[in-house]
C-alpha cells in the first residue's frame, strides 16, 4: 500500500481504545506506535518520528495540549500531523488545539468512516508534503551547488581580469563606470570604490576629456572602436571599446580596454634608430678604413720630409754665399727657413686631427662592444682628467673649481671609458665659454636614498636653446661643424653611461649656462 513507509502514533490512556484504533488503521499498512501517557508519547516520538499522531486530550501525566506543544517545538516532530481525539465537546478546547498546531479535531465517540477519511487525508497531505519538501531540498541543493560554482567561476574570472595589465572598465551608455579591474585602481591611483559610478572621462589621467569619445561612438554605431591619447605623465594609451547589447541589439554597456603603448612606441622608435645607427656604423667603418691608411702614410711622410727639409736648410746655409738671391717656391731663403717648420707643424696637427676624427668614427662603428669593468673612483677619474686638461683649461677659462665628496663610494665601470666621458663633458663646458674670465665647476656627491654617485659639470657659458637640447645625443649632430665638431662626443658618452646603467641629464638655457648631471649606481654587496 502507498502508506507502508508511514508511521502513526496512538496516544490514549485507554488500552481498549488503542486496540480498536489499531484494528481500524491496519488497512493503511502503516507502522502503528502506541503510548498510554504524554511522557511515553514524547519518548516514542523521539525514538521514531511519526508521520501522524492520534492524541487524546485527557492523559494521566499531562494533557494532550501540552504534548502537542512540545512536539511542535521539537525540530524533528514540528511537521508531524496531529489529530486530537477527545470526549470533550467545546469550541474553546478545539480552538486551543488548532492554535497549538493541531491539524484536525475528532470527538469521541467517533464514526469509523469519518476517522478513516480524516486519517487518510492527513497521511496524503503528509506524503505530498514530504515529496514536496524532498523536491524543494533537492532543488535547493542544486541551486546552492550552482550558486557555489557560479561564485567560484566569478572569482576565477575576476582573478583573470585583475591579472591583466590592461585597464578594463565596464561603462553605461551615459559613460558611468559600473566595474573596473585592479589595473584601473593602480593606474588611476584610486580605490575601486572611488572609481565606480564615476564618468570614465573624469578618471582617465588625460589632460582633458577625450576629443573623440569612443563610448559615444560605440553606442551610436554598435561597433568596436579604437583611439589613442596621451596622459598627463606623457604616457601613450590605446583605448578600445566593445559593445554589450541586449536581445534587441541595443547597447546596454560598453567594455573599455586601455593599453599603455608607451613602451611599444619607444621600442619601435629604438628599432628604427638602431637600424639607422647600424647603417651609420657600417658607413663609419668604411670611412675609417679609407682614411686611416692614407693619413698614416701622410703622417710618416711628413715626418720624413721635415727631417729632409732640416738637412737641406743646413746644406743651403753652408754652400750658398747669398741665399736671398734665390727663390724657393717663390719665397726667399730667409722666409723659407722661418716658415717651413710652421708648415710641417700644421701638417702634423692636421694629421693628428684627422686621426682623432677617425678614432671617434671607429669607436662609433664599434658601439656595443664589451669592456672590462672594475671598481672605479669617480673622484680620481675627475682629478686625472682635470690634470690632463690643465693647459686647455688655463687657455679657455678663469678656473675649474672642484668640489668632490670625500665619502664617495666606488662604481663598477671602465676607467678609460669614464675618463673619456668626463673629458668630453669638461671640454664641452670649456667650449661654451665666451671669454677667459668665465669658469666651470665640477662636483660629486653620494645620493644615499637612490644609492647613486652623482657628478655635476656646470658652466656659465652660452647655453643651449630648447630646440637644440632634444638632439644633443643624436650621432653626427653638432652646432660646431665650423670649429671641427663631429657630433659624436655626447652620443658616445651617453652610450658608455647607458652601458654602465647610469644616466646623463642636461639643463641649459641660452645665456645662462649648462649643468650636466651624470648618475651611476654604486657597487652593491652582491657585486
Amino acid at each position: 500500500m502507498k502508506y507502508i513507509e508511514q508511521k502513526i502514533l496512538i496516544v490514549d490512556d485507554d488500552k481498549q481504545i488503542i486496540t480498536i484504533l489499531e484494528k481500524l488503521l491496519s488497512p493503511f499498512g502503516c507502522q502503528i506506535l502506541t503510548a498510554l501517557n504524554g511522557t511515553d508519547a514524547l519518548e516514542v516520538a523521539k525514538q521514531s518520528v511519526p508521520d501522524l499522531v492520534l492524541l487524546d486530550v485527557m492523559l494521566p501525566d499531562m494533557d494532550g495540549y501540552k504534548v502537542c506543544s512540545l512536539l511542535k517545538k521539537d525540530s524533528n516532530t514540528k511537521n508531524t500531523a496531529i489529530i486530537f481525539l477527545t470526549a470533550r465537546v467545546n469550541e474553546e478546547g478545539e480552538a486551543v488545539g488548532f492554535e497549538l498546531g493541531a491539524n484536525d479535531y475528532i470527538t469521541k465517540p467517533f464514526k469509523t468512516s469519518i476517522l478513516l477519511a480524516r486519517v487518510q487525508t492527513q497521511l496524503d497531505l503528509k506524503l505530498h508534503r514530504d515529496m514536496l519538501d524532498s523536491l524543494v531540498a533537492e532543488r535547493t541543493k542544486q541551486l546552492l551547488e550552482k550558486e557555489k560554482r557560479y561564485f567560484q567561476l566569478a572569482q576565477e574570472f575576476k582573478g583573470v581580469l585583475d591579472a591583466f595589465q590592461d585597464v578594463l572598465l565596464v561603462v553605461t551608455p551615459g559613460k558611468n563606470i559600473t566595474w573596473a579591474n585592479a589595473a584601473a585602481a593602480k593606474t588611476f591611483t584610486k580605490p575601486l570604490d572611488d572609481i565606480i559610478n564615476q564618468k570614465c572621462c573624469t578618471v582617465w589621467p588625460f589632460s582633458s576629456a577625450c576629443d573623440k569619445c569612443i563610448v559615444q561612438e560605440t553606442v551610436l554605431t554598435t561597433k568596436p572602436n579604437i583611439s589613442r591619447h596621451t596622459d598627463t605623465s606623457l604616457r601613450a594609451w590605446e583605448l578600445r571599446s566593445f559593445p554589450v547589447t541586449d536581445s534587441n541589439g541595443n547597447v546596454v554597456s560598453v567594455v573599455i580596454d586601455g593599453i599603455d603603448i608607451s613602451e611599444k612606441l619607444n621600442l619601435e622608435t629604438k628599432v628604427m634608430r638602431n637600424a639607422h645607427l647600424a647603417s651609420l656604423g657600417i658607413m663609419a667603418a668604411g670611412v675609417v678604413h679609407e682614411i686611416e691608411n692614407p693619413n698614416h702614410f701622410m703622417t710618416i711622410s711628413a715626418e720624413i720630409a721635415e727631417k729632409i727639409s732640416r738637412d737641406l736648410l743646413l746644406f743651403a746655409e753652408k754652400n750658398e754665399k747669398d741665399q736671398n738671391t734665390e727663390l724657393f717656391g717663390g719665397l726667399p731663403f730667409s722666409e723659407v727657413k722661418k716658415n717651413l717648420p710652421e708648415l710641417f707643424h700644421g701638417i702634423r696637427q692636421g694629421a693628428k686631427r684627422i686621426s682623432s676624427i677617425v678614432a671617434q668614427l671607429g669607436q662609433f662603428s664599434r658601439q656595443g662592444s664589451c669592456n672590462t669593468k672594475t671598481n672605479v673612483s669617480l673622484n680620481q677619474v675627475i682629478r686625472n682628467v682635470v690634470k690632463l686638461l690643465g693647459l686647455h683649461i688655463h687657455q679657455k677659462a678663469k678656473s675649474c673649481e672642484l668640489s668632490l665628496d670625500s665619502r664617495l663610494p666606488p662604481v663598477n665601470g671602465n676607467t678609460c671609458q669614464l675618463e673619456q666621458v668626463i673629458t668630453n663633458l669638461i671640454l664641452n663646458a670649456l667650449e661654451s665659454l665666451s671669454c677667459k674670465d668665465e669658469e666651470i665647476k665640477v662636483s660629486s656627491h653620494f645620493h644615499l636614498q637612490e644609492k647613486k654617485v652623482v657628478v655635476k659639470v656646470c658652466d656659465n657659458g652660452a647655453g643651449m636653446s630648447q630646440e637644440v637640447l632634444p638632439n644633443i645625443f643624436e650621432p653626427f649632430y653638432t652646432t660646431k661643424f665650423a670649429e671641427g665638431g663631429t657630433g659624436l662626443g655626447l652620443f658616445i658618452s651617453q652610450s658608455i653611461i647607458n652601458d654602465h646603467n647610469g644616466s646623463l641629464h642636461f639643463e641649459s638655457r641660452p645665456g645662462q649656462g649648462t649643468t650636466v648631471t651624470l648618475s651611476l649606481p654604486t657597487i652593491s654587496h652582491s657585486d
